[in-house]
Formats: structure tokens, C-alpha cells, sequence
């Protein structure tokens, strides 16, 4: 049985405000000249889950920088107790100064090298003649050493979230009992050659339910219920270096931490929570290239995103945002784009820049009724000579304000088109056959008073459902590869020609 240590280290710098004329040990407050005050380095132990207790660490090398110069105070050693270890104090000369770096020894004199002490902001501070002032030192931790400390990251996530009553923590979470296996609710592995679990490489919170049937028959809650209620993420989320995907959903999540950044995640999966905003951490996240952000809080686009031209999958569903900012022109691989159910009116003019995707998906965007001039090229051309075509195949603009087809896509290259549920009551001849890729065009419930006759070999799938039109109405004698099982007019025929052939869970036969 493994035992759990539920302890780490954070560090804490103790400043008195003096002088670097001296950096010699002394005791407290004694034979200081008058413009010198003394510093002491603390470790203290807090409940962050990395090293087992202080009695790791024995000694500490500090460098700090004093205007534009670097100074490495010699080693000093720790004493203290279970709970605090301490430096001697340090005198130091009056002025500001920077944290440069630190390294913390073991017993044995052994580099402790898990501890990552990359500075990244809040290293400056300064020192005043005969002050004292407390100063944290940043500190993260680098890797995780074992697997064990996957048993330390999630214990630290049931301490900070639901708290010490161990009732309350996800039952499947066995941390006195057993090993992390794949039968842990909301845990993706990676499985080595013997089939065991080695890395968690994904974490799913879910507050709603989810019942699978168990190898004894029995059905059991899968979903992580417990953790409804979590406001935060906890921090810890930064040890675990192996996660690629995090997805929570169904909780009353309002923030994501900084620590993120530490991260290695590949998709990260926001659904039905109160966040509104997503840190300045995730322009650090470069292996985050999926982004999926479904009913949530957000009222403005998460333009931080845009500062990494990684992404390749965005999602957005029911997010009340106003606008698109210019600046997703930055996402040059961007292959699959959706943004249906905000607020929008227009989208910035870039699609010569974002031209890699397949489908653009637009719809249920009720104050949309324009399109980009920028749709209309096929063609993108390089620097220094040379194009590339462009990928764009399928549009869906269902639940818009359109009253055309926009002049943006009228051309060939475009193989569906969806406009449902728009307020289109007239189509042009000259449009239609201007798109001369197109096989699949969706029009139902538009207020149509007439469908032209037109000459077009590609189109194969046509709905007009709940238009006002019969057969009478549409001349489809100039479109020879439409079969009368694609063409429909009334909701009865296409539920008695497609429904059999579709599978419960919308995929087809």
C-alpha cells in the first residue's frame, strides 16, 4: 500500500531592509553598521504536494542583482523544525535588488533538482537602512519524479477543493487502499506494454452524472459529482506534467490559475460553468492548439488566445460575445472554426490570412447578416511569389439574419451551403450557377416565394423544408445528379428517407 506524503515546499524570503557592504552571518540585529539591515531565507511548509518534508533540503545558494550587478551569497546552511527552515540573517546594503536565482541542497550536498526556480515576474524588491520586510520568492515545481506524485496531485486537489473530510472526496479515489489503475473516475492513461496504466494524460470533472456498467453488472457514477462546486482550479494542476487534455464541465468553475502555464495541454475543454475569462497564462501554453468553450460566461472573445498561432481547433457555442477580433489572423493553421449561439454582427476581414479550414460553422447567430469580402478569393497568394488555394468547402450560417446568399461565397469551390432559418425569400439563377461546386444546399424554413430554374451538374442534395413550395414549384430537370431521394420539401419525407438510415447517436449507416 503506497502512502500518501501530502506535503511540498513554498518558499519564503524574510527581508530586512540593509546592506550589501557585509555578507557575513550574524546574530539578529547585532554589529550592523548604520546603513546595513540583515535578511533571512525561509522555507516553509505548506500543503503543495512535492518534496515529502524539509528535512530534504540542508542547505540554499541565493544570487540577487544590484544595479546590473550579480552577487551569489555564499551557502547557508538551514535549521529549524518540521514547519520552517531558516538561513542565518545576511547583512545587506540599502537599494533595490533582484532575485536572480536559488538552488536548494540535500543533506548529502545533492542538487535538489525538481524545484524549477525560473523567475517570471515579482523577483524585485527593496531594501531600506535598518527596515525588515517579508518577501516570497516565486517557486514551481519542474517535474514530477514518480508516479507516486500523481497520487500527490490529485490528493491535493480533493484537500483544496472539498477540503479535509475524506467522506466527500470522489469514491473511487482510494488514496489509503490502492494504486491509481484506469477503473479512477475522470482519468485518462497512457498504457504501457503490459497493459498497465502509467501517465495520467487527461482529466475530465464533470459535476453532472454519468453512469457506466461495471465488469460486475452494476452501474456506477463515473463522473467527478464532488467536484460541482469548485470555483478555482487549484494550482497543483502545474505538477502534472504528463496532461494533455483537461476538460470540466457541469461545475461552478468562475476561475482557471496561472499555473497553466506549466502545463503540457493539448485541449482544453470548458462546458456549462460560470468562467468568464481565461488567463493571461494560456499565451504561455504552447502545446495548446484545441480550444472548446460551450456555455459559459465569456461576453468578450478570449483574444489572449490569439497570441498563440498554434491553434487549430477553436469552438465556441453560446458565449454572448459581441465580436471577432482582427487579430485571429494570427492562428495560421486554424482548421476548424465555429462560433455559433453570441452576439455577433460582423467577422473581421482575415480570411486571407486563416485560410487552411475545411468548414466554417456561423450559425445561430441572430444579428449576423454579413460576410467578409475576404471568402470571395480562392487563392492566397505567398510572399515573394507563388498561391496556395484555399481550403474552404462547407458554410453554415443556419439561425442568421441573411435575406441572399452572400456575395462573399458566390463561387465555385464551395461544396455545402446551409442557410436554414433565414429570412432568404428570393434566390438568383446567375448565384446559383456561379457556385458550380456546390452538391449539398440546405434553405429550410426560408421564407422563399420561388426556387429559379438553373443548369447545374453538381448539386446532388437539395432541402427546401418548410419553404411554402411544392414540386410543382421546382424544376430540378436541370440538375442531373440530384436523386429524388435528396431532394426534399416536407419534414415527413426527409424523417422517412434519412431516419432509418441514421444511428442513435446521429451518425449514419
Amino acid at each position: 500500500m503506497k502512502k500518501l506524503k501530502s506535503y511540498i515546499l513554498l518558499l519564503t524570503a524574510v527581508l530586512p531592509l540593509l546592506t550589501i557592504l557585509s555578507s557575513c552571518n550574524k546574530e539578529e540585529g547585532q554589529g550592523l553598521l548604520p546603513n546595513q539591515g540583515e535578511i533571512s531565507f525561509q522555507f516553509t511548509l505548506f500543503k503543495a504536494y512535492t518534496l515529502n518534508d524539509l528535512s530534504e533540503i540542508r542547505s540554499v545558494v541565493i544570487t540577487i542583482e544590484k544595479d546590473g550587478v550579480q552577487q551569489t551569497l555564499p551557502s547557508q546552511s538551514l535549521s529549524g523544525d518540521e514547519n520552517i527552515i531558516s538561513t542565518p540573517y545576511i547583512a545587506l546594503e540599502a537599494g533595490a535588488y533582484k532575485l536572480v536565482s536559488y538552488r536548494a541542497f540535500d543533506p548529502d550536498g545533492n542538487l535538489i533538482d525538481i524545484l524549477d526556480i525560473t523567475l517570471e515576474r515579482d523577483n524585485e524588491f527593496v531594501i531600506k537602512s535598518q527596515e525588515q520586510v517579508t518577501y516570497a520568492l516565486p517557486v514551481k515545481i519542474k517535474q514530477l519524479i514518480s508516479t507516486d506524485n500523481y497520487y500527490n496531485s490529485l490528493y491535493a486537489l480533493c484537500l483544496e477543493v472539498l477540503g479535509e473530510d475524506k467522506s466527500k472526496w470522489p469514491k473511487s479515489w482510494n488514496f489509503d487502499e490502492g494504486i491509481i489503475d484506469d477503473s479512477w473516475a475522470g482519468l485518462e492513461f497512457s498504457i504501457d506494454d503490459y497493459g498497465d496504466p502509467t501517465n495520467i494524460n487527461g482529466l475530465i470533472i464533470d459535476g453532472e452524472p454519468k453512469y457506466e456498467e461495471n465488469e460486475d453488472g452494476e452501474w456506477v457514477n463515473m463522473a467527478l459529482t464532488e467536484f460541482k462546486h469548485m470555483k478555482k482550479l487549484p494550482a497543483v494542476i502545474g505538477n502534472m506534467s504528463s496532461l494533455v487534455n483537461l476538460t470540466i464541465r457541469n461545475c461552478d468553475l468562475e476561475e482557471l490559475p496561472d499555473e497553466l502555464r506549466l502545463t503540457n495541454i493539448v485541449t482544453l475543454h470548458i462546458e456549462n460553468t460560470q468562467l468568464a475569462k481565461l488567463p493571461d497564462a494560456v499565451a504561455d501554453m504552447k502545446q495548446l492548439i484545441n480550444i472548446y468553450l460551450l456555455n459559459n460566461q465569456f461576453t468578450e472573445f478570449p483574444e489572449i488566445l490569439t497570441q498563440n498561432e498554434n491553434i487549430y481547433h477553436f469552438i465556441m457555442v453560446n458565449e454572448k460575445i459581441n465580436e471577432v477580433p482582427a487579430s485571429i489572423k494570427n492562428w495560421k493553421y486554424l482548421a476548424n472554426f465555429m462560433i455559433t449561439g453570441s452576439n455577433i454582427s460582423t467577422l473581421p476581414d482575415v480570411f486571407n490570412d486563416v485560410y487552411r479550414m475545411s468548414v466554417l460553422d456561423f450559425s445561430n447567430n441572430k444579428n449576423l447578416s454579413t460576410l467578409p469580402p475576404s471568402l470571395l478569393d480562392t487563392k492566397v497568394a505567398y510572399e515573394g511569389g507563388g498561391y496556395t488555394e484555399k481550403s474552404i468547402r462547407g458554410i453554415i450560417l443556419d439561425g442568421c439574419s441573411f435575406t441572399e446568399i452572400p456575395a462573399s461565397i458566390i463561387r465555385p469551390g464551395i461544396n455545402m451551403l446551409s442557410m436554414k432559418d433565414n429570412k432568404i425569400a428570393e434566390l438568383k439563377k446567375e448565384d446559383l450557377e456561379k457556385m458550380s461546386s456546390l452538391n449539398t444546399l440546405i434553405l429550410d424554413r426560408n421564407p422563399l416565394t420561388a426556387f429559379p430554374h438553373i443548369n447545374h451538374e453538381e448539386l446532388g442534395y437539395l432541402s427546401l423544408i418548410g419553404c411554402g413550395l411544392t414540386e410543382s414549384d421546382v424544376d430540378i430537370t436541370g440538375m442531373p445528379n440530384l436523386s429524388p431521394n435528396h431532394f426534399f420539401l416536407t419534414q415527413e419525407k426527409y424523417d422517412e428517407i434519412m431516419l432509418p438510415s441514421m444511428n442513435t447517436d446521429g451518425t449514419w449507416n
